[in-house]
């Protein structure tokens, strides 16, 4: 009786931890961001990390960090992201064309931006609504791997506007 209690518990095991693992995905992208002050625009770069849900076929809770890698120079001033949050409600087309699979994100950003090393300060943290599209092919030689490019608007009120591309892969667990 008691082994098999243990082959049930083992296997129960093992079904909930396949049920559940599936819907988890992470990304690992790097990001060309466009920060538009009105007066030009800095581009620095980024590596951004996503841990996403699927908790419906179509549908997918995404958190995202994202920090610079390096900075960029506006009207003689160093800019950076100097840290980067969003969350993202994902909603994916049903079906796929030749493999590739489009998405629309939708939710909201916060992103601190480090102008000439100083440390951020209330003006320079931008919080609200933001939207994006994006696109995966999953490979045919890599199990669970995808490719993922992104189009990301963070931020847009108040004459600045912070938008992403990020090109990176996802991996669903």
């Amino acid at each position: 009786m008691k082994l098999f209690v243990k082959i049930l518990v083992i296997w129960f095991g093992t079904w909930i931890t396949s049920a559940v693992a599936s819907d988890f995905y992470m990304n690992l992208a790097g990001a060309q961001s466009i920060i538009d002050t009105g007066g030009g625009e800095a581009k620095p770069f980024f590596g951004s990390l996503k841990l996403g849900y699927e908790f419906a076929e179509n549908f997918a809770l995404e958190l995202q960090y994202g920090k610079s890698w390096d900075d960029d120079e506006l009207n003689d001033q160093k800019y950076e992201i100097d840290s980067l949050g969003a969350a993202f409600i994902r909603i994916s087309s049903g079906s796929s064309y030749n493999d590739v699979r489009l998405y629309l994100l939708v939710g909201y950003s916060q992103t601190e931006i480090k102008i000439d090393d100083a440390p951020p300060v209330d003006d320079d943290k931008y919080d609200g609504f933001a939207w994006g599209v994006g696109a995966e092919e999953f490979l045919q030689s890599v199990k669970n791997l995808a490719f993922v490019a992104e189009y990301i608007r963070y931020y847009d009120r108040q004459e600045i506007g912070i938008d992403a591309i990020t090109l990176g892969f996802r991996y669903k667990f």
